[in-house]
């Protein structure tokens, strides 16, 4: 279950880097949406607190910023 690494959670952590580790330990594929409301496939290759790589189907890598991003979904 995805969920259950966000117990881990606490004031020096981001929610996102927690559940953005979640989502690359199972290499479950993700739609992110943006704020703009831009919808992105793929999985994610790498992140840190600022941005994230994802990679789709294809082996194209896009940079996300974070703070573009609106919601994640597995």
């Amino acid at each position: 279950v995805i969920t259950e690494g966000l117990t881990e959670y606490n004031n020096k952590k981001a929610i996102h880097n927690i559940f953005l580790k979640i989502i690359y330990n199972t290499k479950k594929s993700a739609k992110i949406y943006l704020k703009n409301g831009i919808c992105l496939q793929g999985f994610v290759e790498m992140f840190d607190q600022d941005v994230v790589i994802l990679i789709d189907k294809d082996k194209i890598k896009q940079l996300i910023y974070i703070s573009s991003v609106a919601t994640i979904l597995v």
